[in-house]
């Protein structure tokens, strides 16, 4: 069993640790002790203001140093790649425990499609605009659906506007978005983190997705049927 954090940026810089944290400390049937970090970019100077980065950095490498002597029971592992159609089959594996802190719906649709394929694996995901976010939860045991794919109920992952990271206007498009604001990276990171470690305990995950909104103060789950 492995962990696989895709995304390093603004929620997976800050979600790393205490995943890797939780790894450690728990000692469960469930917890994996490899945990493989995906992703193909550097770090910016524009990261610095909500981002654990050394600038001009791989993530994944900066990722794992800043990890390997706190963690030394763990087995991390780096991907300096990004997730495609091409790749998505050999990276992500039955069993696979996926956390996905992107930030685009075109990865977001790949990799639920290929957790469909799998037996067992289970996805938590997390995305957010400047002060909102949404965090879905798509488990597969025993080849069958325990919660939705992360394409059924949104129309936006399913058929996705964005570019996928390797096109050569992400860069753009993301500029041109919205803006990120730490502790709205900080509270996706806790949505996954705190689904990450129901999982683990083996406690029921009693949504499909959280929605928040902090400048009204909520954080709404909603369970949804495969």
């Amino acid at each position: 069993m492995r962990l696989v954090l895709i995304g390093l940026g603004g929620i997976g810089s800050h979600l790393a640790e205490p995943a890797c944290r939780t790894l450690q400390y728990t000692d469960t049937s469930r917890t994996p002790q490899r945990i493989i970090l995906i992703d193909g970019d550097s770090y910016e100077e524009k990261n610095m203001e909500r981002q654990r980065s050394q600038i001009h950095v791989q993530k994944g490498e900066a990722t794992r140093e800043s990890l390997k002597n706190l963690f030394p029971q763990l087995r991390i592992e780096v991907k300096n790649l990004y997730i495609n159609k091409d790749n998505v089959y050999v990276h992500l594996l039955e069993g696979d425990i996926i956390l996905l802190a992107v930030d685009n719906h075109a990865t977001r649709k790949i990799v639920s499609d290929h957790v469909r394929t799998l037996k067992d694996a289970i996805l938590i995901s997390g995305g957010n605009e400047e002060f909102d976010g949404a965090m879905q939860v798509y488990e597969r045991k025993d080849g069958k659906d325990i919660t939705p794919p992360l394409t059924k109920f949104h129309p936006e992952i399913e058929h996705p506007r964005n570019n996928h990271p390797e096109t050569p206007s992400c860069t753009q498009l993301i500029e041109a978005g919205s803006p990120q604001l730490l502790t709205v990276n900080f509270m996706i990171a806790a949505l996954m983190l705190n689904a990450l470690t129901l999982w683990l305990h083996k406690k029921p995950i009693p949504y499909a997705d959280q929605y928040f909104d902090l400048t009204k103060g909520i954080v709404s789950p909603m369970w949804r049927n495969p």
